[in-house]
């Protein structure tokens, strides 16, 4: 695995205490290598430009440029929101214009930690349009999903309860008078909060 490319002494600290913040020492130095790992893993990877700033800037100022995320750019938000919309995104159109809408955000988005950990959160809540049948509940879903991406997990799930295209991809549209669906109420606890046995 990667760690066989460390030295012994890394292996050694990282044995002791995984979780140490990072310092860069003679063993372990703030290299490219570290800063596109860094960029790999909070994003998806960067130009040569962004890897040399990260090794001048250090390892914590890195962090906190992934972070924070670059400055807003209203010519992207111009366009996303464009793309996004009615007249190119009507509801029932099959998924391949969501996905090359989002894909579109990932490879061009000044915040891509944001667009990452989003990507996690639709992962986690696994809907998926083969089922919900409808773009346009799937992108209100993924903007769900960006909004609390790194914010309240709490808050997050509790607008997830009301979504349209959760209530559709796990059955809460079948519930009729004094006969509920049961299916989200147990994987909003089994799968996406508590855990199998926890509740």
């Amino acid at each position: 695995g990667w760690t066989s490319r460390l030295t012994p002494a890394v292996r050694q600290e990282m044995t002791m205490n995984p979780w140490a913040t990072y310092t860069p020492s003679a063993a372990n130095p703030w290299t490219l290598r570290q800063v596109g790992h860094l960029y790999r893993r909070a994003g998806f990877g960067a130009t040569f430009a962004e890897l040399e700033q990260g090794v001048a800037d250090g390892p914590q100022k890195a962090v906190d440029r992934l972070l924070a995320g670059g400055p807003a750019d209203p010519d992207f938000d111009r366009t996303s929101e464009y793309m996004a919309s009615e007249r190119s995104l009507p509801a029932g159109t099959p998924g391949v214009q969501l996905a090359a809408w989002w894909l579109s955000r990932m490879l061009r988005t000044p915040h891509p930690l944001r667009e990452k950990v989003s990507l996690f959160w639709h992962n986690h809540f696994a809907t998926s349009l083969a089922k919900v049948q409808n773009a346009r509940s799937m992108l209100g879903q993924y903007r769900l999903v960006y909004r609390h991406a790194l914010g309240d997990f709490r808050a997050m799930l509790r607008e997830m309860t009301l979504d349209p295209a959760m209530m559709v991809w796990l059955d809460t549209v079948a519930s009729k008078k004094g006969k509920p669906n049961e299916n989200y109420a147990r994987e909003l606890m089994e799968l996406f909060s508590l855990g199998i046995g926890h509740y």
